[in-house]
């Protein structure tokens, strides 16, 4: 997305969700009236930029056809990432995202995995094959995953967002709708954690943990 791209390249890490959110409905009045060839995709673009507070449309299924279900999510906190087998920045993040995903679900966290169906991976049996028999740190990726069937099709996920470049995350709240767009990578614990509490409760962590989670908590709210 390139208005993300953007704030990502001027502007700090921690006044983008506050940029984006001031400046998403200039953006989204000025795609509108968009004409020329770009337009489909700068609207596209704008109902991405536009995403905190409303809820996201998924429209895919999982490798075996099954339609994403929405209701298996509800009251979770839950982090979309769009990933691709070939994305070497999305592999970098797998670690870390099964060690949040092994910590956090069970206290209502889940991810789910937006295959996009782009270069090689417009072939499913080479997602399955990813996802089946490569590990990181000597784990397979956990969570459910979808695929994009038709990524051409103009109200399929990515290309109603303008999704072209993976990874991209999107953090939805318990209420289903979106809390943060592209969280920062060195603070996405904090905004997990944010987003789990006051579901989450101190007195299922052990002391090490709740050490962790107040420091998390207290770095989130600075």
């Amino acid at each position: 997305n390139r208005f993300i791209i953007l704030l990502h390249t001027k502007v700090p890490a921690v006044r983008q969700d506050e940029l984006l959110q001031s400046m998403a409905p200039i953006f989204a009045k000025y795609a509108e009236g968009v004409k020329f060839d770009n337009g489909p995709l700068i609207q596209a673009e704008a109902r991405f930029v536009t995403l905190p507070g409303n809820v996201m449309n998924i429209t895919a299924a999982d490798l075996n056809g099954i339609p994403f279900d929405a209701d298996r999510f509800k009251d979770k906190v839950v982090l979309v990432q769009f990933w691709g087998t070939w994305c070497v920045h999305c592999k970098t993040e797998f670690p870390k995202l099964i060690r949040l995903y092994e910590k956090y679900q069970p206290y209502g966290f889940e991810i789910i995995g937006y295959n996009t169906a782009v270069g090689k991976d417009a072939r499913p049996d080479v997602v399955r094959k990813f996802l089946d028999n490569t590990e990181f740190d000597g784990k397979t990726i956990p969570w459910t995953n979808l695929y994009e069937n038709n990524p051409l099709d103009p109200e399929s996920t990515c290309k109603w967002y303008g999704i072209e470049n993976p990874p991209v995350m999107v953090l939805i709240g318990r209420d289903g709708k979106v809390a943060r767009l592209n969280p920062h990578r060195g603070a996405l614990e904090q905004y997990i954690i944010r987003a789990l509490d006051p579901g989450m409760s101190r007195n299922d962590l052990t002391e090490e943990e709740k050490a962790r989670y107040d420091a998390a908590r207290k770095k989130s709210e600075e």
